[in-house]
C-alpha cells in the first residue's frame, strides 16, 4: 500500500533547492539528452571494456575451438583477440547508440540491426555454431557508477 504526505515549507531556499530536486528526478525520467549523455560514457566504457578483458556477464569468453585457432593461424591471424579479427562488432558500439523507449534509455550495438551483420547476435546471444561471448551488458561496477552519477546529477 502507498502512502502520501504533502509538507509545505515557509523557507523560500529550502522550496527552491526541492523544486530543483525535482525537477532534476523530471529530467531522468524524461530522459534528458544531458542525463542520456551521462549514463552514456559509463555504459560505452563498460562494454568496450568487455572487448578488451575479453569477458562476458558470466566470466570470460569461450576460447576459439582448435580448428577455428588452426585456420586463423594458417591466414596469419593466430594472435588475433577473439571477436576482434576486423574490429566491425567492437567499432559498431558508439556512445550514440542508444534511444529512448516507453521503458527507458536504451544502448544497442549497430552490429545487431537490421542493417548490421549476422554474427553480432550469435556472438552476444549464442547460438547453434557459436559459443555465447555476451558483450552487450552492465558490470556491477558500471551499475555502481551509474549510481553515483545520478545522485551526483540529483543533487545538483
Amino acid at each position: 500500500m502507498s502512502e502520501s504526505a504533502t509538507i509545505e515549507l515557509d523557507d523560500k531556499e529550502a522550496q527552491a533547492f526541492l523544486r530543483g530536486l525535482a525537477n532534476r528526478v523530471d529530467a531522468i525520467t524524461a530522459h534528458d539528452q544531458k542525463v542520456i549523455g551521462i549514463l552514456s560514457s559509463i555504459v560505452y566504457r563498460d562494454v568496450i571494456d568487455h572487448f578488451t578483458q575479453e569477458q562476458g556477464s558470466e566470466g570470460k569468453w569461450k576460447s576459439w575451438s582448435k580448428k577455428y585457432a588452426d585456420f586463423m593461424e594458417s591466414i596469419g591471424k593466430g594472435g588475433n583477440g577473439i571477436l576482434k579479427d576486423t574490429g566491425r562488432l567492437r567499432n559498431a558500439f558508439q556512445p550514440t547508440s542508444v534511444r529512448s523507449t516507453s521503458e527507458g534509455i536504451l544502448w544497442f550495438n549497430n552490429a545487431q540491426t537490421a542493417k548490421g551483420f549476422p554474427y553480432a547476435a550469435a556472438h552476444n546471444e549464442g547460438g547453434d555454431q557459436l559459443p555465447q561471448r555476451d558483450f552487450m551488458w552492465l558490470s556491477a561496477q558500471a551499475m555502481e557508477s551509474i549510481e553515483s552519477a545520478m545522485v551526483k546529477f540529483i543533487e545538483v
